[in-house]
């Protein structure tokens, strides 16, 4: 079991001299033709997806070889579908919700099949389990072991995997990140969105604290909503040379992502948040200290819809800076 990142991805060449007889893609068809140029050297070659957008990119693949095989269920999750399917062949029947005897132990049973259903509510974004949301970051932090290489004792850790422990442990960092967030959210500043199309909020800078990033946003959106201003917190830092702005909410009501979207700028189609290179940026805080912004300094950010060109004024400066990416 290896993993696989859009940041450095495999190559089909990768496995060309390895021998293998069979490649299982778990939850993904690979970018490209990926999955069919596997095919050409792997004998047997079985992918699993439920999303829509890879369903879409069938016909684009072309006729599909014997050897190549897609499971492509938009109605379960890839991690149900994998269980159903070494179920049926390790019985050698179909299998329903409630026939895993032969798969697993009777202890390990319960805890497995809770797990799967979790993960489906988050997968087919149906959210009808409690606290499906919490479960699904929680199971982020297990994604960094699953690599047999460096840790041979994967299958193992992902049997143990339990619903109420992963929940449990959730809470607590939580807590823990939401008490860290609380202390480093000070003299925030308010900006207005999109030339205040989408209203102002709190924002402020947290270079070297982006991994709380989350937690600070959703801080500030409950002070900026207690200000009069927007539910939003805006979270301003560095991330491999670029500024970047999270935006958080506790209402249920706002979206950030339709904000987002109007000025963002997207990586392999995921939603990434507005950045701006930091070389580029200079002009924008010249004379102006982040956390030093005068109370009712405002920060402007848009994009144009005639062209790909991020603009940023700090009006309390009068600094004016036309980015274009």
């Amino acid at each position: 079991m290896l993993p696989f990142s859009f940041v450095e991805p495999f190559r089909a060449t990768d496995f060309e001299a390895a021998g293998f007889e069979m490649c299982y893609l778990l939850d993904f068809v690979g970018p490209k033709n990926f999955s069919l140029e596997l095919s050409q050297f792997i004998p047997s070659v079985i992918a699993f997806d439920h999303r829509q957008s890879t369903l879409a990119r069938i016909s684009h693949l072309g006729h599909c070889p014997s050897n190549l095989q897609l499971n492509i269920d938009t109605t379960k999750s890839s991690a149900r579908a994998v269980f159903d399917y070494f179920s049926e062949k390790l019985t050698g029947t179909k299998p329903d919700s409630d026939m895993c005897e032969n798969l697993l132990d009777q202890e390990d049973e319960e805890r497995v099949l809770s797990v799967l259903k979790y993960i489906e509510d988050s997968d087919l974004r149906q959210w009808q389990l409690p606290n499906t949301k919490e479960f699904q970051t929680a199971l982020r932090d297990e994604r960094g072991k699953l690599n047999c290489v460096t840790n041979p004792l994967v299958f193992e850790q992902l049997l143990q995997l339990d619903v109420c422990n992963l929940l449990a442990r959730e809470e607590s960092l939580t807590h823990n990140r939401l008490e860290a967030a609380g202390k480093l959210v000070h003299r925030p500043f308010k900006i207005q969105l999109g030339r205040g199309t989408y209203g102002e909020c709190l924002a402020i800078r947290a270079d070297g604290n982006s991994k709380l990033s989350h937690e600070i946003g959703l801080e500030l959106s409950q002070r900026s909503a207690a200000a009069g201003l927007r539910p939003i917190g805006a979270v301003v830092f560095l991330q491999r040379g670029l500024l970047k702005i999270c935006l958080r909410t506790r209402d249920d009501k706002t979206n950030t992502a339709e904000i987002a979207k109007s000025y963002v700028v997207a990586e392999g189609g995921i939603s990434m948040g507005p950045r701006m290179p930091v070389a580029r940026s200079a002009a924008v805080t010249r004379g102006v200290k982040w956390h030093g912004l005068a109370p009712g300094g405002r920060w402007h950010l848009w994009k144009s819809h005639h062209n790909d060109t991020f603009t940023a004024l700090l009006s309390s400066s009068c600094c004016y800076c036309c980015l274009r990416i």
